[in-house]
C-alpha cells in the first residue's frame, strides 16, 4: 500500500516595500522575496491578508481567502477602505489568533464559495472575454472624434 503525507507549508511573500522579514530563517516558512505573486498564486491553496489589493488579484483563482485585520475597527476609520469588510470582503474577516486557527481549521466552505462569487460579481462585471475589444473601440471613438 503507497502511502503518502501532506506537507503544509506557509509560503511567506513580503510586500514590495517592505526589505527585511523576520521569517528568512524560519523553517516552518517558505519566505519568497524574488518569485513573481502569479505563480505562487498556481501553487497555494489559501491566502491570508490584510487590506491589500493582492485579493482582488487572487479572486481570479476562486479559492479561498481570509482578512487577518486585528486593527480593522482603527483602520476602517483612518485610512478608511472602500468596501465595509465585515460584509462585503470575499472570505471569512477575522480579528485575533484564535479566530484565524478556527477559520484555517474549518477550510473552504459553502458560505465562503458564495461570497467569493459575489464579490467577483461585483468586482468583474466585466469578465467575458471582451474587455480589450471595448478599450479599442473606445480609444477609436476618441481618435475618431478628434
Amino acid at each position: 500500500m503507497l502511502q503518502t503525507s501532506t506537507t503544509r507549508i506557509i509560503i511567506y511573500k513580503a510586500h514590495p516595500l517592505i526589505s527585511h522579514s523576520k521569517y528568512t530563517d524560519d523553517p516552518n516558512v517558505l519566505f519568497v522575496k524574488d518569485e513573481l505573486i502569479s505563480s505562487l498564486f498556481c501553487v497555494t491553496d489559501l491566502l491570508i491578508s490584510d487590506y491589500s489589493a493582492i485579493t482582488i488579484d487572487w479572486m481570479a483563482f476562486n479559492k479561498p481567502v481570509i482578512a487577518y485585520v486585528p486593527d480593522l475597527n482603527k483602520y476602517a476609520n483612518k485610512p478608511g477602505l472602500t468596501i465595509d469588510y465585515e460584509t462585503e470582503f470575499p472570505g471569512t474577516v477575522v480579528k485575533n489568533e484564535e479566530q484565524l486557527v478556527k477559520t484555517l481549521k474549518k477550510g473552504d466552505t459553502d458560505q465562503g464559495k458564495r461570497q467569493r462569487a459575489r464579490f467577483a460579481k461585483k468586482m468583474y462585471k466585466f469578465s467575458d472575454g471582451r474587455s480589450t475589444e471595448r478599450v479599442v473601440k473606445l480609444i477609436k471613438s476618441i481618435m475618431d472624434n478628434n
